[in-house]
């Protein structure tokens, strides 16, 4: 996935799955998308939205100071059940964020 610097309204989705590789019913969890910014070990955290929760499927929309460096960023969500049961991050993923020409 390549994205460009500063796009604004640029819908991230991703489909949550178990480590079997089964979709995660994701009803009622409370899912964070975690963005590692490249070079750092900074990362912003936005709230995703439930597109699909029985099929693990979230997004969350960019705004033009989400995405607001060039370089190769890494996404990871974070679950919580919100009763203490289960709170589980996934493995990362890496995309790219080139210049806007």
């Amino acid at each position: 996935m390549a994205l460009a610097e500063g796009n604004i309204e640029t819908r991230i989705r991703a489909t949550i799955n178990k480590p079997d590789g089964t979709a995660w019913d994701l009803s009622g969890y409370t899912v964070t998308f975690r963005f590692k910014k490249p070079y750092t070990k900074t990362a912003l955290e936005m709230v995703a939205t439930a597109q699909d929760a029985a099929n693990g499927i979230m997004y969350v929309d960019t705004t033009a100071t989400t995405l607001d460096e060039v370089g190769e960023w890494e996404l990871q969500a974070k679950l919580d059940d919100g009763v203490g049961g289960i709170t589980y991050t996934t493995p990362g993923v890496e995309f790219d964020v080139g210049e806007q020409i």
